[in-house]
């Protein structure tokens, strides 16, 4: 299944795994998303406030939001919106390598079968009968000359979902804990003269929801004492890298104001989020063909 992930490809597979997703989101398509996430967002504060006792913000919003937008976005039916996003925090084992534990191969194989089956018989039904979504996009293209396998089209949805899932769900929890720590910024946060937009950039910078990045080592070379041989697969800790004061003053400080921002947690270069990519303006600065001496 992670064959079809397009992060661990480099072109010309990088490129041709991206390309059917890239024609889905669009500036345009990202936008007409923007009123269902408002919708949902809006029904789950609504069942919050309901409740007589505190409730879970983690339980009650931040895991089911992101788990329902994209359920609508690939066509998956309401009653199944909360095994997207248990499934998600149980592939977190596979993803994030805790091959230390005794049951890795057994919890990795149960995680796989269990999406290819439940993706699988979701493909069946929009082979036979494609609607207005994006796993119908993507079986428009499979097994066409450089389109998509079947498999590769498992492994693009479990990306999404997964990539989707967790990153939203986990910057919506700590962004929050963060703000109830610094009081003032949460202050600012409130305030109509924040430009909201950029206080999310600082967020994004502030608590980087995905900590690392797997690369692979171009050019063999010496950095900081360390020999990197190429072909090597390297993690680069995005988080180190948000915090790092050669580039932002004050790193370990919230800034809602700061500007510019330039963090990575949407990755860079070929590897660019291609969600962010269509529907977020560019920092001053940004290049995005950027590149470190990996790949």
């Amino acid at each position: 299944m992670l064959e079809g992930w397009m992060l661990f490809h480099e072109p010309r597979s990088h490129t041709r795994l991206r390309a059917p997703l890239a024609l889905q989101f669009t500036p345009r398509a990202t936008a007409q998303l923007q009123p269902l996430i408002e919708a949902i967002a809006d029904e789950l504060c609504e069942s919050m406030a309901a409740r007589a006792a505190p409730v879970d913000l983690v339980e009650t919003f931040t895991h089911p939001l992101p788990a329902a937008v994209i359920a609508e976005l690939f066509g998956v039916p309401v009653e199944l919106r909360d095994w997207l996003a248990s499934w998600s925090e149980k592939f977190g084992v596979v993803v994030f390598g805790a091959t230390g534990r005794a049951d890795y191969e057994d919890v990795a194989r149960a995680a796989g079968e269990e999406f290819a089956d439940r993706i699988g018989d979701l493909m069946d039904r929009y082979r036979r009968a494609p609607v207005d979504n994006l796993l119908s996009l993507l079986l428009a293209e499979e097994n066409r000359p450089e389109g998509l396998s079947t498999t590769e089209i498992i492994g693009a949805c479990s990306l999404l979902l997964f990539a989707g899932h967790d990153t939203t769900s986990s910057l919506l929890g700590s962004a929050t804990v963060a703000l109830l720590e610094h009081p003032e910024q949460a202050e600012a946060m409130r305030s109509v003269a924040t430009d909201v937009d950029l206080a999310i950039e600082e967020m994004l910078r502030y608590e980087s929801p995905a900590k690392a990045m797997m690369r692979t080592v171009v050019d063999s070379h010496q950095r900081d004492g360390h020999h990197f041989e190429a072909g090597q697969s390297v993690f680069l800790a995005i988080v180190a890298a948000n915090r790092d004061p050669r580039v932002f003053e004050s790193p370990d400080r919230i800034d809602l104001a700061r500007h510019p921002i330039p963090h990575l947690t949407f990755g860079f270069g070929h590897h660019f989020c291609p969600i962010i990519s269509a529907s977020v303006p560019r920092w001053p600065g940004w290049r995005p063909g950027w590149r470190c001496r990996c790949s």
